[in-house]
Formats: structure tokens, sequence, C-alpha cells
């Protein structure tokens, strides 16, 4: 049965999916920054420090292991944020379907009303009938 709810209850439910879509994609986004950090650490734990050799062989090897641990330290960040964001996203999340469930109420409240209005109209319907058989037969006899 139609209402005037529904394309209320579409737009709502729109809204509810794209909740959905965006928590998913910010999901992916940290697996891909956690992946990357994974990575970083297996590069960073194949980096020798040279056994021999000067100064500065051992200051780029530093600066090689400064450079890994600064873009661990970045994607952490990162990670952080990305979840902040999965946070509110949650949070809108719950604010559309709680929405979603209120209209979604209000047509089905709606929809009941339709059935007993139409079963009352039928009750009538059946009244008048059975009044009208009544009378028929009451003349005939």
């Amino acid at each position: 049965m139609n209402t005037k709810f529904d394309s209320l209850l579409k737009i709502k439910q729109q809204q509810l999916d794209k909740c959905e879509i965006d928590i998913m994609q910010n999901n992916q986004l940290i697996d891909s920054k956690n992946r990357k950090i994974d990575i970083l650490l297996q590069d960073l734990s194949e980096v020798n420090i040279p056994k021999n050799g000067g100064y500065w062989d051992f200051k780029n090897m530093q600066d090689i292991k400064k450079a890994f641990v600064n873009e661990i330290d970045k994607t952490k960040n990162e990670i952080s944020r990305l979840k902040n964001i999965g946070k509110k996203l949650q949070e809108s999340y719950k604010i559309a379907f709680v929405e979603y469930e209120k209209i979604k109420y209000l047509k089905d409240n709606e929809i009941k009303k339709m059935i007993l209005k139409i079963k009352k109209n039928e009750l009538k319907d059946l009244d008048e009938v059975g009044i009208m058989l009544f009378k028929s037969n009451k003349e005939n006899v």
C-alpha cells in the first residue's frame, strides 16, 4: 500500500545506505593504513646497521631508519584521525537509523489505519447487503 511516507522512507533509506558505505570506506582506509605500517615495519627490520665503514655510512643508515619511523608515526596519526572520523560516521549512522525507524513506524501506523478503514468499510458494505437481502426476503414472504 502506498502512503504519504513512502518517498520520505526511501530518502531515509538512501541516507542510511550512504552512511553504511562511508563507514565501510573508512574501515577500508584504516585497513590499508595498517597494511602500510606492516610493510614499513618489515622494511625497517630489514635495514642493517653497517658493521664497518665510515661515519657517513652509519649516519645514512640512521637517516633511513629515522625516515621509516617518521613514516610509521605519520601513518599511525592518519589511522587515529580515521578512527575519529569512524566514530563520527557511526554517530551519524545511529541518527539516520533512528530517523529511518521513526518514518517506518509512521508508515506502518498509516498502513494499519488504512487496513482498519478498509475493514470497517467492508463491514458496513456487508451490513448493507445483509439489510438489503433481509428486506428482499421479507418482501418475498
